[in-house]
This record gives C-alpha cells, sequence and structure tokens, in this order.
C-alpha cells in the first residue's frame, strides 16, 4: 500500500507541475488587458490559496470575466502591451 501511495503523490506533484507550466505558457496569449489579469488573479487565488475545486474556480472565472468585461462593468480594458 505504501508505494501505491508514493505513485499517487509523484502523480499529483506532476500533474500540479504540468498545470503550472500551461498557465505559464498561455498567459501571454490569452492574458490582453489588465481585466484578463484580475480574472487570472482571482481564479488563480480560488484555487491555489483557497482550495477550491476546479469546477468552482472555473465557474467563479466565468462570472469574473463577465462582470470585468466591457459591456458591464467596463474594469481594466486597457492594454497590457500597448507600445508608447
Amino acid at each position: 500500500m505504501a508505494p501505491f501511495k508514493a505513485v499517487l503523490k509523484g502523480l499529483n506533484a506532476s500533474a500540479v507541475g504540468l498545470i503550472a507550466a500551461g498557465c505559464v505558457t498561455l498567459y501571454p496569449k490569452s492574458v490582453m488587458t489588465y481585466a484578463d489579469t484580475m480574472v487570472f488573479i482571482l481564479a488563480g487565488g480560488l484555487g491555489a490559496i483557497y482550495n477550491f475545486q476546479a469546477p468552482f474556480v472555473i465557474f467563479w472565472g466565468c462570472i469574473f470575466g463577465a462582470l470585468f468585461s466591457s459591456s458591464v462593468l467596463d474594469v481594466g480594458q486597457k492594454h497590457l502591451y500597448e507600445t508608447i
């Protein structure tokens, strides 16, 4: 039983690492405005700090994204990568 638990811990650690690598890879391509950054940080905080389950993080990420959109609150719509 102990070897099986050790394998599961290793698989869990590798899954977390792959998810983190995916987030780092996708961040510059998917986060274009300050509102996107706020949604990324809020949803990530729910999952990482408050240990929300993935379906709840996705749900609240959708809610945050809808609230910060240009048609609802119009918050943070300035582009991150604007040239001066």
